[in-house]
C-alpha cells in the first residue's frame, strides 16, 4: 500500500542575463493556505548593489512573504513574471480558490 503525499507548494526561479550569462536573480513561490486560497511570495536580489543570489536564502524570504499577513509589493521589474507565474499556479492548483491577496500593487507607491 502506497500513500502519496500531496504537494501544495510550487516555485519558479527568476533569471536575467548578467554579463552575457543567464543567472538566477530571484524566486517566486505559491502555496495553499488552510482556507484553500493560493498565496504568493517572492524574492529578488538587488543586482545594482552587487548582491549575489543565494537559492536557500531567497526561497526562505519568498516563503516568509507568502506567509505575511500584509501584502508585500513587488518590484515593477518582475510584474510580468508574477502574472505568468500566477496563471501557472491557477492551472496547478485547480481546486484551490484564487487569492485576492495577490502581491502586486497596481498603483505606484510615491
Amino acid at each position: 500500500m502506497t500513500t502519496e503525499k500531496k504537494v501544495t507548494q510550487i516555485s519558479q526561479y527568476l533569471y536575467k542575463k548578467v554579463k552575457g550569462h543567464r543567472q538566477r536573480i530571484g524566486v517566486m513561490v505559491a502555496d495553499i493556505d488552510k482556507d484553500g486560497y493560493v498565496k504568493y511570495g517572492w524574492s529578488r536580489v538587488n543586482l545594482n548593489s552587487g548582491d549575489k543570489f543565494d537559492p536557500k536564502v531567497g526561497l526562505n524570504l519568498a516563503i516568509e512573504r507568502l506567509k505575511a499577513k500584509e501584502t508585500v509589493p513587488i518590484p515593477p521589474s518582475i510584474f510580468t513574471d508574477m502574472y505568468i507565474f500566477k496563471r501557472r499556479c491557477q492551472r496547478y492548483f485547480k481546486d484551490a480558490k484564487d487569492s485576492q491577496n495577490f502581491p502586486i500593487q497596481i498603483k505606484r507607491i510615491e
